[in-house]
């Protein structure tokens, strides 16, 4: 941790020389620092670490981390510097925790740096990274929302995932078998579909819009993510306990573009299936053309070979006859030719178009 060593150095050193340079760097520092004795009373908080932590002059710091308790102690009874990570309040920090003495008191001083955004994008590259690999192997679309729901929860800590479907002026949700359907109206919602980009949105029943269904006492941050995927539309609702930075949207994004690529794929894929299928059945109704060409020629080559005969017994009809049987192939003709110029349609929707040109 060089910045935090650095700065911490600075500090002790400013502590023994000047008050009030100490207490400009203490005020005006973008790291969380801490003084507290040795019992863990916190004696000194700067503005940074109240933003993190709250109110905390006064109180023990051991209210904050038992962790942090303990390593005020040992680096004051020690005269040690110890470092390591912790998560407290949801947030990620790296604490610095080094003995001082002030007025001939035994103290500590406790660096946090913030490093929440950090490791949440790092988890969240992990979480997406699986995502986007069960994106890739699963065919089944309800399969891959539920394991994006239970994976964005359990590694990145969102409160709540929810996917639905865009079914008219309702959304149905995937996962929830009591009121299936949701009437659309809220702000955030109608954004998202108009912008065709993700909206952020507050929540909590003081905050929210009118029409908000989510609308509580948590006061969460909703992101909503539009995933167009052709005749299959949906939203995706990810609920947060602290604002998402635009990086972490952004990442989203990604993933939820990776969505409405493979539902337009699944549906195109659906289409060449039905189209094979119906060249299968077209050569099967070309099959049986030919057997009955097959049998017209047949009857019409009996016809000709045993002329003489037929002329005698039927006369001049002998050439209706043959007449009559050219007649229906070239119906079964004009019909396979009709047919045909569909089923070239139909093997031009299940040829890649590289095999095309």
């Amino acid at each position: 941790m060089p910045t935090e060593k650095a700065l911490l150095k600075e500090v002790i050193e400013l502590l023994r020389e000047s008050e009030e340079k100490y207490r400009r760097i203490f005020e005006n520092s973008n790291l969380a620092i801490i003084l507290a004795d040795k019992d863990g009373t916190i004696k000194e908080a700067n503005a940074k670490a109240e933003r993190i932590f709250g109110k905390v002059m006064g109180k023990n710091i051991r209210r904050l981390s038992e962790r942090m308790f303990s390593a005020v102690n040992r680096s004051i009874y020690e005269d040690s510097l110890i470092e390591f990570e912790e998560r407290i309040l949801n947030r990620f920090l790296k604490v610095l925790v080094a003995p001082v003495e002030i007025g001939g008191r035994a103290e500590a001083i406790v660096i946090c740096d913030d490093i929440t955004d950090l490791v949440t994008y790092q988890r969240l590259l992990k979480a997406l990274l699986e995502v986007e690999r069960k994106i890739l192997l699963e065919r089944d679309l309800n399969e891959i929302f539920e394991f994006a729901e239970n994976v964005l929860v359990s590694s990145i800590g969102y409160e709540k995932v929810l996917v639905g479907e865009l079914i008219k002026e309702k959304i149905k949700f995937v996962d929830l078998t009591v009121d299936d359907y949701q009437k659309l109206g809220m702000k955030c919602v109608e954004t998202a579909l108009k912008t065709k980009k993700p909206v952020v949105a507050n929540t909590e029943k003081s905050k929210a819009c009118k029409n908000c269904m989510f609308a509580d006492d948590k006061g969460l941050v909703t992101m909503v993510f539009p995933i167009f995927g052709g005749d299959k539309n949906y939203l995706l609702f990810i609920f947060s306990k602290r604002e998402p930075t635009s990086e972490e949207v952004d990442l989203l994004l990604t993933t939820s573009e990776s969505i409405s690529f493979k539902i337009k794929a699944l549906k195109m894929e659906e289409e060449k299936e039905e189209a094979l299928k119906a060249v299968l059945e077209s050569i099967k109704i070309y099959s049986e053309l030919v057997d009955q060409i097959r049998n017209y020629i047949t009857v019409i080559k009996g016809l000709v070979e045993y002329k003489e005969d037929f002329l005698r017994k039927f006369g001049e009809k002998f050439y209706e006859i043959i007449a009559e049987r050219a007649d229906m192939i070239d119906e079964l003709l004009k019909e396979i030719d009709k047919d045909w110029v569909e089923l070239e349609k139909l093997i031009e929707k299940i040829t890649p178009p590289s095999s095309q040109e």
